[in-house]
């Protein structure tokens, strides 16, 4: 058997994919903070991050 180099497309959802996950939700975060000032965002986001784990 040959040992196979891990998926870097993330498909694999070994760490490189949580790295990627935590990147997008990251940046969609920031996005979404930037243009929706909201004072009530961080609830927000705790139902947001709910909803994504599910």
């Amino acid at each position: 058997m040959t040992a196979q180099a891990p998926d870097q497309t993330g498909r694999d959802g070994g760490p490189a994919a949580q790295r990627a996950l935590h990147r997008s939700r990251a940046a969609a975060e920031e996005q979404i903070v930037h243009q929706l000032p909201d004072p009530h965002l961080h609830q927000r986001f705790a139902v947001l991050e709910l909803a994504l784990d599910a």
